[in-house]
């Protein structure tokens, strides 16, 4: 599988969309006013940080109304990090095989640009726990599949300190997620909506990465 041609940050939060070779301009530009879409409402309701888990509930639900269609769930729920080390052996099965390879590859990349990595190492290397930033994060590969359709894959994390560590610190890593194909046809028909929404939100930006 060749590298991503095009990555973003999207928004106002720790998020990165990732596209891969083959998909089509117009495609893209439909998939990440989508996201952003559901991003902004989302962020509406509730707070990317602090209220992770109904945010990314609020998230998917305006994902599959804008022509985002579950095609397999991010199976497993939570990840216990004992060193930084294990942020590097993180792994995460999909139930869907099309897609795992393109998961793997592109959360380690994603752990580093949205510096993950550095956060888990700053939290194993100091005393004062409160001093550590932790948080969440998203990640969300796009590929053109072999069966010329548009898959999606959502990977939403959140890194809480484990306070009932004993003998030592350690890190919970909880993950979200799923896998969708991505209905052009269906969004088409919102495609307006969207697009009128977004343009009276000053903070819905995308923010190009150098590869």
């Amino acid at each position: 599988m060749s590298a991503p041609d095009f990555v973003c940050r999207l928004g106002d939060i720790d998020s990165l969309l990732a596209f891969f070779p083959g998909v089509a301009q117009s495609h893209r530009e439909d998939i990440q006013d989508a996201l952003l879409y559901a991003q902004q409402r989302a962020g509406h309701r509730y707070d990317f940080q602090s209220q992770w888990h109904s945010w990314i509930h609020a998230y998917r639900q305006h994902l599959e109304r804008k022509g985002f269609q579950p095609g397999g769930l991010v199976t497993g729920d939570s990840l216990v990090i004992g060193s930084a080390d294990d942020l590097d052996r993180a792994s995460f099965r999909i139930a869907n095989p099309q897609v795992r390879e393109h998961l793997a590859a592109q959360v380690r990349d994603a752990f580093s640009r949205l510096g993950v990595q550095q956060l888990a190492s700053g939290f194993f290397r100091s005393e004062h726990l409160a001093a550590v930033r932790l948080g969440s994060f998203q990640v969300m590969p796009c590929v053109q599949t072999d069966s010329a359709g548009l898959m999606t894959l959502l990977c939403s994390l959140r890194l809480n300190i484990d306070d009932y560590a004993a003998g030592g610190k350690r890190l919970i890593l909880h993950f979200k997620g799923n896998a969708y194909h991505f209905n052009a046809q269906l969004f088409a028909a919102r495609r307006e909506e969207v697009r009128s929404y977004l343009r009276g939100k000053s903070n819905a930006f995308i923010t190009r990465l150098e590869l």
